[in-house]
């Protein structure tokens, strides 16, 4: 949960301040179509993010040997990772509090990737209209 935790903080600095440092290229154009590129490759970079995480949690329950296939370890996590459960495969009896922090995990980190993505969305527009206030 630490490494996914760190991966996903991290990665949203790593956006947040590539973005801060552009700021005033999306005053300059205030082209929607620009914002739209901007805000999907976001919501794209920040999904490869999620996959990034699901994997990592994959990797460990194959590592630990808790499933036979890589494949069915990834399923597992996709489905606790997601909260979704995927009910024909379960871990262990000792092992199963591990899937339940990995949906509480996930949830949290789905939690932050919604707050930045609204505030994203927010001081990209707060941008463009102060912009479109000092030209007028």
């Amino acid at each position: 949960m630490a490494a996914c935790a760190l991966v996903h903080t991290t990665s949203m600095v790593i956006i947040a301040e590539s973005l801060i440092k552009r700021r005033h290229d999306f005053a300059e154009h205030r082209d929607a179509r620009i914002t739209a590129i901007v805000l999907s490759a976001v919501f794209g970079i920040v999904i490869l993010i999620h996959f990034a995480e699901v994997m990592i949690w994959a990797i460990t329950y194959y590592s630990l040997g808790l499933f036979n296939d890589f494949l069915t370890s990834l399923d597992f996590s996709f489905g606790s990772y997601t909260t979704n459960s995927a009910p024909d495969i379960q871990l262990p009896v000792e092992w199963k509090l591990l899937g339940q922090i990995e949906s509480i995990a996930g949830a949290l980190l789905y939690g932050l990737s919604t707050a930045f993505l609204f505030l994203l969305i927010h001081k990209m527009f707060e941008i463009r209209h102060a912009a479109s206030q000092k030209k007028v």
